[in-house]
Formats: C-alpha cells, structure tokens, sequence
C-alpha cells in the first residue's frame, strides 16, 4: 500500500497511509480525494501514518509550501470535529519534521507522534473520553 486511505464507521476512525516518495500536488490531491469521499465525516478520528513517507520539495517552490499549509489548515483543519493523531518516522530530516509540528500545532486537537502504538493509544483514549464526558453533560 503506497497511499490510501480507509473510513471506518464502525470504528469511529478514518486511517491515512502515506508509504511512498510524493510531492505537494500528490499530498493535495489525497486531501482532497478524502474530502470529497460521501463517507467522510469530520467527526471520526483521524490517524495520519507518515513513517514511509518521501516528501519530493524539488518542484516545490516556497509558495506552494505556504499554499498547502493554507489548504491544510482552512480547508481541512478547520472542519476537523475529532481529534488527530499524526505519525512520523523518528529519523525523518529535522526541517520536514519540524514544519509537520507546526501545521499540526494550527489543527485544534491534532498531535504529532514518533510510535504508531503511543498515538492510536492517545487518539482512541482522547476520543473515548471525550465521548464519555459528552454523555456526562446529557445526562
């Protein structure tokens, strides 16, 4: 599985795979392949595993790096309900890895991770309990 990405309803969970060398246009066109899937929900829980990961920047110029960061955090984090766990490969360049951090610290509810097993753990925990707290409050 190169990229892909799966929608559980039952689960609760949209899980995102990027396992291959991409470029901007690439991650864009993902994104907006999610979005406009009929079974996407801004409410379920999103796992974003980036540890195979190659980002291509060569054709990249700085605009476009603004320019997705822009598309990420309007048209995506903004409409974001559930929380979002991203995760990185440990060894990945620092500057990449630094510029994730930053776009996940503009997404509300939105946490970067070096192990796949903390951030699932993290994401079902922060959902589970947020969910049982809505039901708290209604009760």
């Amino acid at each position: 599985m190169a990229t892909a990405y799966y929608i559980s309803k039952d689960e609760a969970l949209i899980t995102v795979r990027i396992d291959e060398q991409i470029d901007l246009r690439a991650l864009l066109v993902v994104t907006n392949n999610l979005l406009s899937d009929a079974d996407y929900d801004p409410a379920l829980a999103l796992l974003l595993d980036l540890r195979g990961m190659q980002l291509d920047l060569t054709a990249a110029k700085k605009d476009s790096f603004n320019e997705f960061n822009e598309f990420i955090i309007a048209q995506f984090g903004s409409g974001r309900q559930a929380s979002s766990a991203v995760v990185i490969d440990p060894d990945l360049e620092a500057n990449l890895c630094a510029a994730i951090y930053k776009l996940c610290c503009a997404i509300k509810a939105t946490e970067l991770f070096d192990d796949y097993d903390l951030a699932l753990k993290w994401l079902f925990k922060r959902e589970l309990g947020l969910a049982q707290a809505g039901k708290v409050k209604q009760a």
